[in-house]
C-alpha cells in the first residue's frame, strides 16, 4: 500500500502460490477498480496487448474488409482500469520495450496503425508479478533500466500456520487434522523435489499451495455433492440419505477420500513408478493410513443424469443421447484408464485445464 502512493508501476516478486495476483485482485475489488489481468509468455507480442486489424463484415463497416480491434491493454488505458501483467520475466524483449512509454513520465502509448497517441487516465495503474528467475521455465533476468521503472516488492513465502488459517477460513466444514495433514504432505513433496529425491523425470516440478487447495476442492466436492450417493463411500451415503447432510465425517472415510484427491492432484503428474511409490509412502506417513485403501480401480457408470467414475461425478446438462446407447450402466473402460478418467472428471468439474502426457503408443 505504501508503494502505491508513488506514481510508479508496482512489481511483486515471490514464489508461486504466495498470493501475488490474488492480493492485487482483492485490492481492486475493495477499492472498486476494474482490473484487467494479462498473462504474459515468451509468445506474447504487442499486438496481443494493444490490438490489431481483424476481418469484419463489409456491410457493417462501410465496405472495409478489416476493422481495428482494441487489445486488453489499450482498452485499460482508455477506460482508466488497473492492469495486472502476470509472469513479467517471461515476456519478450520487444514487449518490454513497447511498455516503456507507459511506465515512464510520458504515460502514453502510440499505435502506429492508427497514427494516434493515447494518454493514460489518472486512474490507470500497472501492476506486474513474476516468480524468481531460479524457478526456471524460461524466466530471465530483466534489464535494470526496465526494473527501475517499477517499485519492487518482494513477497516472502507464507508459513504453514498462515496456510492453515487460510484453509480454516475457506473450508471450515472440514476436519482441521485433515487440513494439516494435506499441508504436511505438500511440504514433504516440495522438500523431496528440491533435494532431487523425486521428480527427475518430466520436470521441472513445482508443488505449492494451489495443489493443496485443489486437493481440498476435490474433497469438499465429494462430501457435498447431493448426487453422489452411488459413488460416495457407503457410510457417507447412508448418513446423507437419512439425515440429508454430512456432519462429522469418520476419519477413516476422510482418509480414503483424501487419498483419492492426492492421487488426482499429485500422483497423476508423476512419470515414474519410483516417484509414485514415494508419494504413497509420504501419504501413509502424514495420514497414518494405507494408500492401498484408495487405490482400488474406480467403477465407471453413465446414466441419463451424468457420468460417475469412482468418487468423481459430472452431471449431464440435458438428456444424454450417448447414455441411451448403453443398455447397461457400466462403461466398457479399460481398467488402466479409469483412474486417469476419474482425475479428468475432477478437473472438468473444477474448471481446471488438463494436459494429457504419455507415450505415443498410449493415444
Amino acid at each position: 500500500l505504501r508503494a502505491m502512493q508513488m506514481p510508479r508501476a508496482l512489481l511483486l516478486e515471490g514464489s508461486p502460490g504466495v498470493g501475488k495476483s490474488s492480493m492485487i485482485q482483492n485490492l481492486a475489488l475493495l477499492t472498486c477498480n476494474n482490473l484487467v489481468r494479462i498473462n504474459l509468455s515468451e509468445h506474447t507480442d504487442m499486438m496481443d496487448l494493444l490490438g490489431a486489424e481483424s476481418p469484419c463484415d463489409p456491410s457493417k463497416n462501410d465496405g472495409a474488409l478489416f476493422k481495428w480491434q482494441d487489445g486488453p491493454l489499450l482498452l485499460a488505458v482508455k477506460n482508466g482500469s488497473w492492469v495486472l501483467l502476470d509472469e513479467l520475466n517471461l515476456a519478450q524483449q520487444s514487449v518490454l520495450e513497447g511498455l516503456n512509454a507507459l511506465l515512464d513520465h510520458r504515460a502514453e502509448i502510440f499505435i502506429p496503425e492508427l497514427n494516434k497517441t493515447f494518454n493514460c487516465s489518472p486512474t490507470f495503474k500497472i501492476f506486474a508479478t513474476q516468480n524468481p528467475m531460479n524457478e526456471g521455465g524460461g524466466r530471465k533476468g530483466l534489464p535494470k533500466s526496465f526494473l527501475n521503472r517499477f517499485t519492487k516488492v518482494y513477497m516472502e513465502s507464507l508459513t504453514t500456520d498462515d496456510f492453515h488459517h487460510i484453509l480454516h477460513t475457506q473450508y471450515d466444514g472440514l476436519p482441521q487434522g485433515l487440513l494439516r495433514s494435506i499441508l504436511s504432505f505438500n511440504d514433504a513433496v516440495k522438500r523431496a523435489v528440491s533435494e532431487r529425491k523425486i521428480g527427475q523425470s518430466g520436470g521441472p516440478w513445482d508443488f505449492n499451495f494451489r495443489d493443496v487447495t485443489r486437493c481440498i476442492d476435490i474433497i469438499f466436492a465429494i462430501c457435498n455433492n447431493p448426487e453422489s450417493l452411488s459413488t460416495i463411500l457407503p457410510s457417507l451415503a447412508l448418513q446423507k440419505k437419512y439425515t440429508g447432510v454430512v456432519g462429522d465425517l469418520h476419519w477413516r472415510n476422510m482418509q480414503v477420500i483424501a487419498g483419492k484427491a492426492i492421487e488426482s492432484v499429485y500422483m497423476q503428474r508423476m512419470r515414474s513408478m519410483r516417484d509414485k511409490q514415494f508419494l504413497v509412502e509420504a501419504f501413509e506417513t502424514e495420514f497414518g493410513a494405507t494408500k492401498s485403501d484408495s487405490l482400488s480401480i474406480p467403477e465407471a457408470r453413465i446414466s441419463s443424469t451424468g457420468l460417475s467414475v469412482g468418487l468423481a461425478r459430472i452431471d449431464c446438462r440435458k438428456s444424454s443421447s450417448a447414455a441411451e446407447e448403453f443398455e447397461l450402466d457400466s462403461l466398457d473402460v479399460l481398467h488402466g484408464l479409469r483412474t486417469s478418467l476419474e482425475s479428468v472428471v475432477h478437473a472438468v468439474n473444477n474448471g481446471w485445464m488438463c494436459s494429457f502426457v504419455g507415450d505415443w503408443k498410449s493415444e
